[in-house]
């Protein structure tokens, strides 16, 4: 029973390191591993000392050697996958892109969201009679009189709004529009500042230039007007990477 007990600690310890583990490596596949194996490491030299078999440890070696040496091998291929974003990208100041991760672009009418995983484009309204509502609950009728309201009100939120109802809604809604198209390719209210580079983005602290081109590049990807996206949208994700790549630089 004393053994038993003694394993099912040992269990919990090394599913809590490994945790951890995941915790501090936010993604980064090599780092996780390389503290998985640490954590285990741990596990087992604890255990042999409990059960008195520390003997054991000295045939160890030659039984992981050749693990070890395909792992080494799996290192450059674990490398390149986590630059193509198969595992996330971690960057300075603890910054990733994992499962849930959004950007958001906000005016004083319109608080737009893009959701990483998913490409979903949405919004809440922030003013109005329809204050509190999502874009997505509103109809077509409702959105596009609310628009040519916009234009002559907060032309910021205007341009998003003609983003999401060209990505959710499909090009007919044009049709029905009586006011003129605006400039898909202006910025939203010119250089965004700091805190929203970062917004736009999905990153926060202090992402070194690899994060900051691994997040522009993986949005572009979801929101490029090849890819069912907008002028305006990629010029907003263009306006935070060199925001931030400036901050950088100066």
């Amino acid at each position: 029973m004393i053994r038993v007990a003694l394993i099912a600690v040992l269990a919990i310890f090394i599913g809590a390191l490994v945790r951890i583990a995941w915790l501090r490596a936010r993604g980064n596949a090599q780092a996780f591993l390389i503290a998985s194996v640490l954590a285990a490491a741990v596990a087992v030299l604890l255990f042999a000392v409990a059960t008195g078999r520390l003997h054991w440890l000295f045939t160890l070696p030659a039984a992981i050697l050749p693990f070890a040496a395909r792992f080494a091998r799996m290192l450059p291929l674990l490398r390149m996958l986590s630059r193509l974003g198969i595992f996330g990208a971690s960057g300075a100041g603890g910054t990733s892109a994992s499962k849930g991760q959004r950007s958001e672009v906000q005016t004083k009418s319109l608080r737009m969201v893009l959701d990483h995983e998913s490409g979903a484009l949405d919004g809440e309204v922030l003013t109005g009679p329809f204050a509190g509502r999502r874009l997505s609950e509103l109809d077509d009728t409702t959105l596009i009189q609310w628009l040519q309201n916009l234009r002559a009100t907060d032309a910021d939120a205007g341009r998003l709004l003609e983003s999401y109802l060209d990505r959710a809604r499909g090009g007919a809604w044009r049709a029905r529009d009586a006011g003129p198209a605006q400039d898909d390719a202006a910025e939203l209210g010119g250089e965004p500042d700091r805190a929203q580079a970062l917004a736009i983005l999905g990153l926060d602290g202090k992402p070194d230039r690899d994060t900051i081109v691994r997040a522009h590049r993986r949005l572009m990807q979801q929101f490029h007007p090849d890819q069912g996206g907008t002028d305006f949208l990629a010029a907003l994700l263009n306006g935070a990477k060199a925001r931030l790549i400036s901050d950088l630089e100066g």
